[in-house]
């Protein structure tokens, strides 16, 4: 049966190339060169540490784990060629595909895939991204250099992976797409001497590129080539892909101007990015709100928090949000779930109401903290037009209710986010953005201490419910889940407003890009030039 799924997916993908201009003459491999671009040069190539979003998608095109998300970021076979599971989802055996390979051609066995988990989860490595290997048995007491590196649950059998889990966890083949899982070959490790995923020499990749020779210029670009050796049941498609590396203020403008086959644009750009014949693609997974900082002493106080989220006159705040913005009701985007069910619809709306008493809030937390008036609050937000209605809105509630004159400091978006960042703000209209699809995604970042934790909270009580969600099925978890977001609500840490469609587009007749909604990161695999010529 494998045979002929291959035979046909390689018929069809060589079909579809034949058709496509820019064919070469040997066997249909595609001379197609995909342009993209990344921010910011990646930090490192090394998957089992690799915690920004340039390093990602790089790796995500350049390795493989066992399973892989598609285009609809369903989880999918990837190196693994077929995997089980006992009735409670606390046994897990993957058995690899046949034949696998690194780029220069070495063998890839089962013991990479081993070698890499724990390389990851070992404290000496440092990763600050494996939290969600803690489903593992004895990961987290691992990395926290609490039991040894005989007692995780992980071990192999030939061509077998197997896995043992703390508790039951179905969803637990997903936690494999990720980058800390991803193969890492012992022997060429080592060899790197401290060097592994800094240059493309110090780099062995399984996926369907490889970093060319020399193809890494430091601050300027990265050129991907198709790897011959990838095994799947289908070859990439395009011959490469070359990634700039810098700043572009307007995505629509680089892709019309062919700097770029695909990139984020705006909203703003929608409208004619559909008329240049661009294809779009539209996510929904950032929530915008009104976040206070829980290291400012005014703003420790529960009451003046409160009292000023509950001045907020709710329908009039709705009708300010713009264009491209859909309104929320609580702080987990519409589009996470829990099991196969939408979050949002069962937990139902999270956001404090208006209060007639909303001034007397404030007035108490004044007297509790001495004060005789509020002089040191404004609102950090970006300095986009179409968002200032929406905070002259909440100024204008906050005004009006307390009787004192708040401001508003709008600064470019990358100055909102440095200034969050090292706490420099006493109340912000900020976004949040989820790493996943699950509540945990997006409430993790509020944990004591936890990288990203914008709002500067610091509760045992918040930390109690993330650890026992983390340590739990969803199926299990989603009565902490809730209270974990009620407790945000409750305690005026987080106010949800909106969440931001970010849009995607690819050139005319570049077909194929699968961009990922949570993380942003682009696979290139499947990319392809229809009707058009590649330059």
């Amino acid at each position: 049966m494998r045979f002929i799924k291959i035979f046909l997916a390689g018929f069809l993908v060589l079909s579809l190339m034949l058709f496509m201009c820019g064919c070469s003459d040997d066997g249909g491999k595609s001379e197609l060169i995909i342009k993209y671009n990344i921010e910011s040069e990646p930090i490192t190539l090394d998957p089992q540490i690799a915690n920004d979003s340039s390093s990602r998608l790089v790796i995500l095109n350049i390795f493989e784990g066992l399973m892989r998300l598609d285009e609809k970021d369903r989880v999918i076979l990837g190196a693994a060629k077929s995997y089980e599971a006992n009735k409670d989802y606390t046994h897990f055996i993957f058995t690899l595909c046949d034949d696998l390979k690194w780029n220069d051609g070495t063998e890839l066995t089962a013991e990479d895939f081993r070698y890499g988990i724990v390389r990851a989860l070992s404290p000496e490595t440092g990763s600050e991204t494996v939290e969600n290997l803690y489903c593992i048995k004895n990961a987290e007491n691992f990395h926290k250099g609490k039991a040894k590196k005989s007692e995780l649950g992980i071990s192999v059998d030939g061509n077998r992976i197997i896995f043992d889990l703390e508790y039951s966890d179905e969803a637990f083949p997903k936690v494999l797409t990720s980058p800390p899982t991803m193969p890492c070959n012992e022997k060429f490790f080592l060899s790197t001497k401290g060097q592994y995923g800094r240059d493309d020499e110090f780099i062995l990749s399984n996926g369907a590129f490889y970093i060319k020779n020399y193809g890494w210029s430091h601050n300027n670009s990265i050129s991907l080539a198709n790897n011959k050796n990838y095994v799947g049941d289908e070859e990439a498609i395009p011959a490469g892909i070359d990634i700039s590396i810098g700043s572009i203020r307007n995505g629509y403008q680089a892709i019309a101007d062919g700097k770029v086959d695909c990139y984020a644009i705006s909203g703003s750009d929608l409208e004619s990015a559909k008329n240049s014949g661009m294809t779009i693609k539209e996510y929904d997974d950032t929530t915008w709100g009104i976040c206070f900082n829980m290291q400012n002493e005014t703003m420790q106080n529960s009451n003046i928090r409160k009292g000023l989220l509950k001045a907020l006159n709710r329908e009039n705040i709705e009708k300010a949000v713009p264009e491209h913005y859909n309104i929320t009701r609580g702080i987990v985007p519409k589009s996470v779930e829990v099991g196969s069910q939408n979050y949002r619809t069962k937990a139902g709306e999270m956001y404090l109401k208006q209060d007639k008493n909303a001034r007397q809030f404030v007035y108490d937390g004044m007297q509790e903290l001495e004060l005789t008036r509020l002089t040191d609050i404004e609102i950090l937000c970006p300095d986009d037009e179409k968002l200032q209605p929406l905070i002259n809105e909440i100024l204008e509630d906050w005004n009006e209710s307390t009787g004192y004159y708040f401001n508003k400091n709008p600064v470019p978006q990358a100055e909102l986010e440095y200034a969050v960042s090292i706490g420099n703000y006493t109340a912000a209209f900020l976004p949040i953005q989820s790493d996943g699809d699950s509540p945990l995604d997006t409430l993790k970042k509020f944990r004591t201490n936890e990288s990203g934790n914008v709002s500067g909270l610091s509760s045992k009580e918040y930390d109690s419910y993330i650890e026992k969600i983390e340590n739990s099925s969803d199926y299990e978890s989603l009565d902490t889940i809730i209270k974990a977001e009620k407790y945000l609500c409750d305690n005026a840490i987080f106010y949800p407003i909106c969440t931001e469609t970010r849009y995607y587009a690819s050139a005319e007749g570049i077909v194929g890009v699968m961009f990922h909604q949570f993380g942003a990161e682009a696979d290139f695999r499947y990319a392809s030039a229809v009707g058009v010529a590649n330059d």
